[in-house]
């Protein structure tokens, strides 16, 4: 791959997808995101926005299970397709 790895949440983009898990986790953790890159949904703290995308990820939508890749610090036996998801979501030419 030869591209970048865009952040759903800024649009900042690093060259690997590690690279951009460590972003996600150093400028956005804790902070509040009002409003999820993928539906309609605000939030009023980033607890909640965690739990909405984990549980959306876990019905099986790509897109939350791609961001749930670069929220979830432990490696549960679903990050592996959540990492090939983020692969695809977050790769751009």
């Amino acid at each position: 791959m030869s591209g970048q790895f865009k952040c759903p949440i800024c649009g900042k983009k690093v060259r690997a997808l590690t690279l951009l898990k460590m972003h996600f986790i150093n400028a956005h953790r804790g902070n509040v995101i009002r409003k999820c890159p993928y539906c309609p949904l605000t939030f009023d703290s980033y607890d909640e926005f965690k739990r909405h995308v984990l549980n959306v990820a876990w019905g099986g939508d790509e897109k939350h299970q791609a961001l749930a890749y670069l929220m979830v610090r432990h490696s549960a036996p679903c990050m592996k397709q959540y990492r090939l998801n983020a692969e695809k979501v977050f790769y751009e030419e």
